[in-house]
């Protein structure tokens, strides 16, 4: 019989699994991508994680450490993501963010919003952006 329980990290790493195998039915080339910054220690301070699905590139994750902020780091990882998107020929770039994140940063660099839910956590609006290579 088949129950409902709370997934360990092998059981996510499965369902993404799962979700991955589906998708190649629709979808040939997927491929993680994931890319950091260290410091003189060899330390992570920042990096962007996501993947590219068909023509499309997905930004899942762009985390820089506080202190980091504002040093041009976050800019670094997203020229860099988007090198790697051209040299793939690859359309578009697509990411969504909070309102308490970074919506303006990612104005700055040329995404256009496409799509907002205001309220969406705690009263903060959830951007989607775009970007067309």
């Amino acid at each position: 019989m088949s129950r409902v329980i709370k997934s360990n990290r092998q059981d996510m790493d499965d369902i993404l699994e799962i979700l991955k195998t589906y998708n190649d039915n629709y979808i040939q080339n997927y491929e993680p991508i994931s890319y950091c910054i260290k410091d003189i220690n060899n330390e992570c301070i920042g990096g962007i994680v996501g993947c590219i699905l068909g023509d499309s590139l997905q930004i899942e994750i762009l985390a820089i450490k506080p202190e980091y902020r504002k040093s041009g780091i976050g800019s670094k990882l997203l020229r860099h993501i988007e090198k790697i998107a051209e040299a793939k020929q690859i359309s578009k770039i697509v990411l969504n963010t909070f309102s308490f994140q970074a919506p303006e940063f990612y104005k700055k660099h040329g995404f256009e919003m496409c799509c907002k839910i205001d309220g969406c956590i705690n009263n903060y609006t959830q951007y989607f952006f775009i970007k067309y290579l």
